[in-house]
């Protein structure tokens, strides 16, 4: 199978020995050469795959380079695992990072994932349990643990003694708990012609919600996250907008049709994992085609940044496979996602909502699973906004489309919750936000 990520880090070895290494320039001939590749018969020879890139390179208007891709190019392209003496990042991702074009989160912890699902507890685990289980956790997961499915975990449990022991356990393993309230009925455990998308909410998940929020206001600030979903009623809403705007703020999240709500930060509903998170910088990426001289369009450039950074998570899984196989139960490696980050797009786009949504579009076309070994999440910059200052029609709206939306509130003392729950609710339908987080000024979170 031939391997994008391979074939860049073998031109970059060629850019080396030509003297003048450059990763961006290696992950774009690697398009183009992968592109030649493909129409290749299967039975092709190690000698005509070279000969095919190296005429492919030519082509592309760099006969002095393709001298210099060596005679081993074919044999590593078809059997990667002959360089699998290097370190976790190969050479060309150093490079890249080093110029200051990706950032590779984590890099110091490469046996963790950076964050994911926790499972529910056995049925007989006990309030007391919770220590060992997140304790447990913090030997898969580095930074956050999800609860997706909160009345599962509490179970028969007191709310508070629940709560004050998981956040006993967050203490002792330095994790932040995302818990997910007010969740709608799975459609998985909806019946067999039930509509795909959930249509109800379960009064005792809704009544659990309260009484957990209730718990953690009586706690003070926690190592949690609040998020709440949407329903159609914007009464309990509000009641968990009073009950949050001391503490810890509040997410909201809710069903769109055809896109599933994040769990955390770059972690789709239906993904176990977040294996990664890797930073894009678009400044950087705009400095480096200058320099360059290169004059084209910009945006046009952005899908081969977004591969550079998608092979640090190929990379990063190829790593785990071998040095954690207890993390390939249920194939937790191989159904992670990598959380791409994006920065600086409002500089680059200069104001511009056409280049803007151009950029965008060609980062997430680099995200479909045709170009790399899983999937990719997007994450675009948070874009924040006053509640005092837009209503649900503003045309600052359209640039959170996609975007995590960050939502200044009023003082605490100006706090109206059923009003303000319903402008809530009306912007995170106009929106189309990935994510509303709510800050109150006493709210530095």
């Amino acid at each position: 199978m031939l391997d994008g990520d391979i074939i860049a880090r073998e031109i970059f070895a060629a850019t080396r020995r030509a003297g003048r290494p450059d990763t961006f320039l290696s992950q774009e001939l690697a398009d183009g050469v992968l592109h030649f590749l493909r129409a290749l018969d299967k039975t092709a020879s190690p000698q005509e795959i070279r000969e095919t890139a190296v005429a492919a390179i030519r082509s592309l208007g760099h006969p002095t380079l393709a001298s210099f891709v060596g005679e081993s190019f074919a044999s590593v392209v078809e059997d990667p695992e002959q360089r699998s003496d290097e370190s976790i990042y190969p050479p060309n991702l150093i490079a890249a990072e080093t110029a200051g074009l990706i950032t590779i989160g984590d890099k110091d912890h490469p046996t963790t994932l950076t964050g994911g699902l926790l499972d529910p507890p056995a049925a007989n685990t006990r309030v007391v349990d919770w220590m060992k289980r997140l304790l447990d956790a913090r030997m898969r997961f580095e930074r956050f643990v999800v609860f997706d499915e909160v009345e599962r975990h509490v179970a028969d449990s007191d709310p508070t003694e629940w709560l004050e022991s998981v956040c006993s356990g967050l203490l002792a393993s330095g994790l932040l708990a995302v818990i997910h309230l007010n969740r709608p009925a799975r459609a998985d455990a909806m019946p067999l012609f039930a509509p795909a998308q959930p249509t109800f909410w379960p009064e005792a998940e809704s009544d659990l919600s309260l009484r957990l929020l209730s718990a953690a206001r009586q706690m003070g600030r926690l190592p949690i996250r609040w998020v709440w979903h949407l329903n159609e009623s914007n009464d309990l809403l509000a009641e968990a907008m009073r009950l949050t705007c001391m503490t810890g703020g509040l997410t909201i999240v809710g069903e769109r049709p055809r896109s599933a709500p994040w769990l955390a930060t770059g972690l789709p509903a239906g993904c176990p994992a977040v294996i990664q998170q890797t930073g894009m910088s678009l400044t950087a990426l705009r400095e480096y085609l200058s320099e360059r001289g290169d004059e084209g369009p910009f945006e046009d450039r952005c899908n081969s940044l977004a591969r550079l950074a998608l092979a640090t998570g190929n990379a990063k899984k190829r790593f785990l496979r071998a040095a954690r196989p207890d993390l390939q139960e249920r194939f937790i490696v191989d159904r992670s996602c990598l959380a791409l980050h994006v920065d600086g797009l409002d500089r680059v786009s200069d104001g511009s909502s056409s280049l803007r949504r151009a950029i965008i579009d060609q980062l997430e076309s680099a995200c479909r699973p045709e170009f790399q070994l899983g999937s990719a999440t997007l994450v675009l910059p948070e874009v924040r906004i006053a509640l005092a200052d837009i209503d649900a029609e503003s045309p600052m709206l359209a640039e959170a489309a996609g975007s995590p939306l960050r939502m200044e509130m009023g003082a605490d003392g100006n706090f109206h919750a059923d009003r303000d729950a319903n402008k809530v609710a009306r912007v995170w339908t106009s929106s189309k936000a990935a994510n509303l987080r709510l800050v109150w000024p006493s709210n530095t979170r």
